[in-house]
């Protein structure tokens, strides 16, 4: 079994899963996480985000409508 302190050196890592659009800009808490991971970024951390099409209110989507095709 490979040893949890071998020595190397990797950047931590963040997974973020949420059942909302990150990009919903009519949503306060999807705009907080979007600065958030984008400061963890700067920080050199790895951020992968797994989110749905989900939106706060038909007025976030707007600016996704050619994106998603809605």
């Amino acid at each position: 079994m490979p040893s949890l302190t071998s020595g190397v050196n990797r950047k931590h890592r963040v997974l973020w899963a949420n059942s909302y659009c990150p990009l919903d800009t009519s949503s306060g808490a999807s705009i907080s996480v979007r600065e958030i991971l984008n400061q963890l970024v700067i920080k050199a951390m790895e951020v992968a985000v797994l989110g749905a099409t989900v939106f706060h209110s038909s007025f976030g989507a707007e600016k996704c409508k050619t994106i998603f095709l809605m």
